[in-house]
């Protein structure tokens, strides 16, 4: 009600409802975690997600199948991944969307050579096996391959190296990169399938045998040791690899020869005195599991296919919590 000099009057009753209206906005406020009320807390509380917690990535867009060995654009969220049977190479960005990035022949393993930028049309590389022989494609050039290798499997590189697990003749084959000459070979004792550099003088070589192994190749000193030291921890079947951030190294190991019963294995200062243990143990779901890349803490693993595992996804990419 406006009075004649201009003044507003606002009886008891306005007043009251004003108070009213302005004390349920604050608790509002303060109920939306605004200031740091319980909602955030327990937010908090939920996404917690321990250490070893096996859930499926979803994928859209494109068909699994055979999935071999994986690696994240170094500079991006985008997972490439080896689509084996359906001989294509797969980029998958962080949402799950899925697509055809080039077509290659039966690929295998799969690593980005990030000494030579961030585009993954000349970055990529996969190793594959061919009617004429295994080589290595470079990304949309699948096609004119470089025939490198016998049997090629994993595929790693450093800054100025390039390292190929010969599955055929039990040992790694190296070129010098860019120019891919001074081949060179390193003699393992043992078939060689998932290969990994650790950034800085270490790569790591899966070698499946009775039993199967890790071996530790050190570059400055052009030495390899003896099988890390797994204590109780068995692996039948090794396969890919992959470091975090805090430099610990995981095993796929695919169980047996039907890809059943598959564990995942943590090696804690592989560089020195290992400590292995299992991560995720039989009967979690992998199954046929064959590669695995790390990203923002979690490892994320392509499952292939299972004859006897009840709690297996089969063709498909699973994120499990380091």
């Amino acid at each position: 009600m406006r009075l004649p000099n201009g003044m507003i009057y606002i009886n008891c009753m306005q007043a009251l409802v004003v108070r009213f209206v302005w004390v349920c906005c604050c608790v509002a406020l303060l109920g939306c975690g605004g200031g740091g009320g319980s909602s955030s807390s327990g937010s908090t509380q939920s996404s917690a997600v321990p250490a070893g917690t096996v859930t499926e990535f979803v994928v859209t867009g494109v068909t699994i199948s055979g999935p071999k060995h994986m690696a994240f654009l170094p500079s991006g969220s985008d997972l490439y991944v080896a689509n084996q049977t359906r001989n294509e190479i797969l980029r998958i960005d962080a949402d799950g969307q899925g697509s055809v990035f080039s077509t290659l022949t039966s690929p295998l393993g799969l690593a980005f050579y990030s000494a030579g930028g961030a585009d993954p049309n000349t970055t990529l590389f996969a190793a594959a096996t061919f009617n004429a022989g295994t080589g290595i494609g470079l990304a949309t050039q699948m096609s004119n391959p470089l025939k490198i290798t016998v049997n090629g499997y994993g595929i790693a590189f450093t800054a100025s190296k390039v390292y190929v697990a010969d599955t055929s003749n039990a040992q790694l084959v190296t070129r010098d990169v860019p120019a891919w000459n001074n081949a060179a070979t390193i003699a393992l004792g043992g078939t060689p399938v998932g290969v990994v550099y650790d950034g800085n003088d270490d790569i790591y070589i899966s070698l499946q045998g009775s039993p199967g192994s890790i071996k530790r190749y050190r570059i400055s000193t052009g030495t390899l040791s003896a099988p890390l030291s797994l204590g109780t921890v068995n692996l039948p079947l090794p396969n890919a690899m992959a470091l975090d951030a805090s430099g610990n190294l995981y095993v796929i190991n695919k169980g047996d020869a039907n890809g059943n019963n598959g564990t995942l294995v943590k090696i804690a200062n592989p560089s020195g005195v290992p400590a292995a243990s299992e991560l995720v143990g039989v009967g979690a779901g992998l199954c046929g599991a064959a590669g695995m890349a790390f990203r923002d803490g979690y490892l994320y693993v392509s499952n292939g296919t299972c004859t006897a595992e009840p709690a297996g996804k089969p063709n498909a990419i699973l994120k499990i919590k380091t």
